[in-house]
């Protein structure tokens, strides 16, 4: 999650973006979330800005994760595509679900694509045990991080799906 996030800062134009905060432990891991700030935009005569943040997926972490889901309009899911980590991945959606729930956020109604990232690891989960597994009903990318393979697309696609959705919401408010 970090890892796209990086990436998405490093090839961003500084125009466009704001700095990358990211806090880490020595091994690399997030202890508790990055933020990755989109300067705003004018869309249909409003003001959008997008802000980009992961959160760990440690279930020690998830009052870190229910505070930061809290505010989210979308949910770009990465799954780590390394067996060993397969449980992991189902531990973290579900509780992922769990924490839109606790926040008064139907899983249903927000859109949601997933990053199958790390697909360079020897070995990996084939997509479709993913897919089963997570219960995929939305695109979903096979990505790697590391070389910015499929980082972009994936942004593309759940930025599409918010922007649709504010679109239609603002059809609906203006009746146009």
């Amino acid at each position: 999650k970090t890892t796209n996030l990086h990436y998405i800062h490093r090839r961003l134009d500084s125009r466009w973006r704001g700095d990358m905060i990211s806090v880490e432990t020595e091994q690399n891991r997030t202890i508790s979330f990055d933020f990755l700030p989109i300067h705003s935009t004018r869309i249909a005569d409003r003001e959008v800005r997008f802000q980009l943040y992961t959160v760990p997926g440690q279930t020690v972490m998830k009052e870190t994760r229910r505070s930061v889901l809290a505010g989210a309009d979308a949910i770009v899911f990465v799954a780590d595509s390394d067996p060993k980590r397969l449980e992991a991945n189902r531990v973290a959606f579900e509780d992922t679900l769990v924490c839109l729930q606790e926040n008064q956020i139907d899983p249903e109604s927000i859109p949601i694509v997933f990053q199958f990232n790390k697909r360079d690891v020897p070995g990996a989960t084939p997509p479709e045990i993913l897919d089963e597994m997570l219960q995929v009903k939305t695109a979903t990318f096979l990505a790697s991080a590391t070389s910015g393979y499929q980082v972009f697309a994936t942004l593309d696609q759940i930025t599409k799906m918010i922007l649709q959705g504010f679109l239609h919401r603002n059809v609906m408010e203006t009746g146009s």
